[in-house]
């Protein structure tokens, strides 16, 4: 879904000076700092690599003209490139005015010492495990009391991922000021960006069939996912998919660093009276037509299962026999891979050891009686649709299950 070209309001911003951010301070929330006519000299920046056809060209257009964006160079824009989790923490403490709160907290963890202090993204890591937006250990932190040491900063500055950047600000928009500010005057700072003010929890789960890959989404994630579409934030790419798991892109985040702060230029979807995305990808033929739904002929999902079965081998790593699993190829449009890992129990019953949606690879140990299963899954619903069973009995000796088992 792609928004229509037209002109967006002016605002007025500020830059910042942070050494490697893209986006500056919002004027508009308190912010100190130059206002867009001081920097009007870089209003009429080019970037060679966009152009008026491209979905990201109005933000990105909008950003520069106001001086909150810059290339990675003088004349490339680099749309396609990643942004970080840490760089994420940055602009999530400007839109919601808090930079100067993320400075002392920078300057109390160099007094204590502790270990990643000295990066540029400290104060802002910091301030949002106060805020309960990062889980400060997931990415590599060590909780030190109040404070966080930064011990594997590899994790903050890698790529963040579309369905964690969702988490992120939407638990941002619920932030109360009081979990991170001493003065009760200074309350209700990200209520501002939901829209309406407040969720009617209600109508969430109106959002799922508007999403076609909504189950290839890390399950704890999705509550999230379903809020930021709420809110208008992200609305599913021309095919109606999140794409969870892709790196969220310097393009994008020029949208929702726009949206964010305008919410006249968010595409929200009208549950009530849209229409669910249909599925594609597959042939017509590819599917049977039984009491007017749909339903995918075995003989297509045998094949796509088939297929991935070359994908997963036994082996022996470190003296431990160990099944792995690398994707073939990407599931049908709609559709999604699932692939759980058990072992049979004594008392006869499968004891379930892990369960990946939509993996890229899978690897573990197992022991001879293990079952590995391939699922090719509705994306919409979940369900599955079909699958395949490996039994386990030993490295290089594999057998598929002739009963088609389905847990």
């Amino acid at each position: 879904m792609v928004c229509n070209k037209k002109k967006l309001k002016k605002k007025i911003y500020a830059v910042s000076s942070a050494v490697g951010l893209i986006f500056g301070s919002l004027v508009g929330f308190g912010a100190e700092g130059e206002t867009a006519g001081d920097v009007r000299e870089k209003a009429d920046a080019v970037f060679e690599d966009v152009s008026e056809s491209d979905w990201f060209y109005p933000y990105v257009s909008y950003l520069s003209e106001n001086g909150i964006v810059k290339g990675m160079t003088e004349t490339q824009f680099v749309p396609g490139g990643t942004f970080t989790v840490a760089e994420s923490a940055a602009i999530i403490t400007r839109y919601l005015d808090l930079e100067k709160e993320a400075a002392k907290r920078k300057d109390a963890m160099e007094v204590l010492g502790v270990a990643g202090s000295d990066k540029w993204y400290a104060g802002y890591v910091q301030l949002m495990y106060e805020a309960n937006i990062i889980d400060a250990e997931q990415y590599g932190c060590a909780v030190l009391g109040r404070h966080i040491s930064i011990d594997d900063p590899s994790k903050l500055e890698s790529p963040v991922k579309r369905y964690e950047f969702a988490s992120f600000i939407t638990r941002s928009f619920e932030l109360d000021g009081t979990q991170i500010r001493t003065s009760a005057t200074e309350d209700g700072l990200g209520h501002g960006f939901i829209y309406g003010s407040s969720y009617d929890e209600s109508a969430l789960n109106g959002f799922i069939p508007f999403i076609k890959d909504y189950y290839s989404i890390p399950q704890s994630y999705r509550y999230y996912v379903l809020k930021a579409y709420y809110n208008g934030i992200f609305c599913g790419d021309d095919f109606g998919s999140f794409n969870p798991e892709k790196n969220l892109t310097r393009a994008e985040m020029a949208k929702v660093a726009t949206v964010i702060t305008d919410k006249s230029q968010r595409i929200r979807i009208d549950t009530s009276s849209a229409s669910p995305v249909g599925r594609s990808g597959l042939p017509d033929d590819s599917y049977v037509v039984k009491d007017g739904e749909k339903y995918l002929k075995n003989s297509v999902s045998d094949a796509i299962l088939s297929a991935e079965l070359a994908g997963i081998v036994t082996e022996n790593e470190n003296g431990k026999p160990t099944v792995s699993y690398v994707r073939n190829s990407p599931a049908p449009e709609g559709y999604c891979f699932e692939i759980c890992h058990y072992s049979r129990q004594k008392d006869g019953f499968d004891k379930k050891l892990s369960d990946e949606t939509n993996p890229d690879s899978y690897s573990g140990v197992f022991s001879s009686g293990d079952r590995i299963v391939l699922l090719l899954c509705d994306a919409q619903t979940g369900e599955a649709v079909d699958a395949y069973a490996l039994k386990l009995v030993g490295v290089g000796n594999t057998v598929i299950d002739s009963c088609r088992y389905t847990p």
